[in-house]
């Protein structure tokens, strides 16, 4: 059987981000957009012993190799290499020696090995893991970076801080409300046509401060981009945090913005205007990990 063939394989071990925010609110998919690098042109290799919860989570969203489970001789990429058939091979803070015959082995059958720099890294003079790596490509913050990495095969790219893209050009503070005499459904339509605003607006965050039980699509379709705070979170610093605040008709939140000279409306979902249809963000700027992306579509 021919190897499939793949765009890009992450390496993924137990001392990285996994899948949860947090750790610097870096997860391991941060590159992957839904659209050009997706769950069907990825995959990711569990390098090392991880745990079940973030060995579930990873299968659950991508697909998987482990090659942890094989020997740990450099046969075991041999072997990966007779499933998958990638074009990058992706990885950070990949120090060990082992990755040089690794990184030869997919060199020899065509692959590309990249390591970014997941951090700015201020000169460490001696510091030696920076040096000889033996990587095709280096994905770097700024010269400092560039003059620490070096390796006998490597190709610089200084792209600048790779995780700027997280950075959201817009903050929108969402509220709810405990009345009981909306029509059934309406909160729930609320929040699903808050959550398509977010699916044309890459660049946005919502911040959602609860008052009411939580919307049934939170659970069947938790949001990337959508964010629920403690309820026992004042709503006047969430909307101090926000550009825009959006209110379900009634709840006094938006009123209070509104008071403020801060931009603010109320939405019925079931009598809508245009509010939301004619929403207008600013487009997210090509940013870093856009550029990092483009790279590895080649």
């Amino acid at each position: 059987m021919a190897p499939r063939n793949i765009q890009v394989a992450f390496r993924c071990y137990g001392s990285d981000w996994g899948m949860h925010r947090g750790h610097g609110s870096r997860r391991i998919d941060w590159m992957i957009d839904g659209i050009n690098l997706n769950k069907d042109n990825v995959i990711f290799v569990i390098d090392s012993t991880i745990s079940k919860e973030y060995r579930t989570a990873l299968k659950s969203k991508y697909q998987t190799y482990d090659a942890y489970t094989l020997t740990m001789s450099n046969k075991r990429w041999h072997r990966f290499l007779e499933y998958w058939q990638p074009k990058h091979f992706v990885s950070y803070n990949d120090f060990h020696p082992r990755h040089r015959e690794r990184n030869k082995i997919f060199r020899e059958h065509g692959v590309q090995s990249w390591f970014y720099s997941h951090s700015v890294n201020l000169p460490k003079e001696g510091y030696l893991p920076w040096k000889n790596l033996h990587y095709d490509h280096l994905v770097l913050w700024n010269e400092t970076d560039a003059a620490q990495f070096d390796g006998p095969f490597c190709q610089k790219h200084i792209l600048g801080p790779l995780f700027s893209s997280q950075v959201p050009q817009t903050v929108v503070a969402v509220f709810d409300s405990t009345w009981e005499h909306y029509p059934e459904g309406c909160q729930d339509k609320f929040f699903a046509d808050l959550y398509e605003v977010l699916d044309a607006n890459p660049g946005v965050i919502m911040l959602f401060k609860p008052k009411h039980k939580m919307p049934s699509i939170w659970f069947e379709r938790p949001h990337k981009n959508f964010y629920t705070l403690p309820e026992w979170i004042e709503p006047g610093l969430v909307i101090a945090c926000a550009d825009l605040t959006i209110a379900i008709y009634g709840a006094s939140p938006a009123i209070e913005a509104h008071a403020t000279g801060r931009k603010a409306f109320w939405y019925d979902p079931f009598n809508a205007g245009d509010e939301l249809v004619h929403l207008k963000f600013n487009a997210p700027p090509i940013t870093p990990a856009d550029r990092f992306r483009e790279l590895l579509l080649k």
